[in-house]
């Protein structure tokens, strides 16, 4: 991989993918399936990837915004500015289109029964938690690595943290950026109105 500046537009060069991309084994039928070991490798390689980009001193924020619909927060939608959380949501839904698609693939005989059901129910609750529509309630990329690596452990309230809707309006917005730290600590079942 490599970067190039071009027309005032920084550009990642990647090498030729002679396999294809990740949605030719997610999505095709064919005996080309990825196995759990495989996934969970694709997701945290992703995660820690996405973590260097956010420490490396040459990264800039998304000047446009650019992909699927599915993969966008209300809140980029509805302002158009991409930042950190954005990120942070668009990563939920990759972790949690991975699993669904392998607990499918378990489903359909394709992965084999070679299923680790703690790691599965860790990247679902994960991938819920940042793709939560609350943007306070989204952990950082730094913190989704130390979930996935067995570092860190998901909050014991993980549950209620994601039915939860609504926050308590008791952060300004520059908070809300710099949350990451604060969301762990936070009992949501107390602090939350359940619908």
């Amino acid at each position: 991989m490599s970067k190039l500046v071009h027309k005032h537009e920084l550009l990642l060069v990647f090498d030729c993918m002679p396999n294809g991309s990740l949605d030719k084994f997610l999505y095709q039928k064919s005996n080309s399936s990825l196995t759990w070991t495989q996934r969970m490798k694709i997701i945290k390689d992703v995660a820690f990837a996405c973590k260097a980009m956010r420490l490396w001193k040459g990264y800039s924020q998304t000047s446009h915004v650019a992909g699927t619909l599915s993969y966008m927060p209300h809140e980029l939608a509805r302002t158009g500015k991409a930042n950190t959380s954005t990120d942070i949501y668009a990563f939920g839904i990759f972790m949690l289109e991975i699993t669904y698609r392998g607990i499918l693939a378990v489903v359909d005989g394709m992965l084999e029964k070679r299923f680790v059901v703690q790691e599965a129910e860790l990247v679902l609750k994960l991938g819920l938690l940042c793709s939560h529509p609350m943007v306070v309630a989204r952990p950082n990329m730094s913190r989704v690595v130390s979930y996935l690596d067995g570092v860190a452990s998901l909050p014991g309230d993980v549950n209620s943290i994601i039915k939860a809707r609504e926050f308590p309006r008791v952060f300004d917005d520059e908070l809300i950026s710099e949350r990451n730290n604060i969301i762990p600590s936070l009992t949501i079942t107390e602090k939350t109105k359940m619908s």
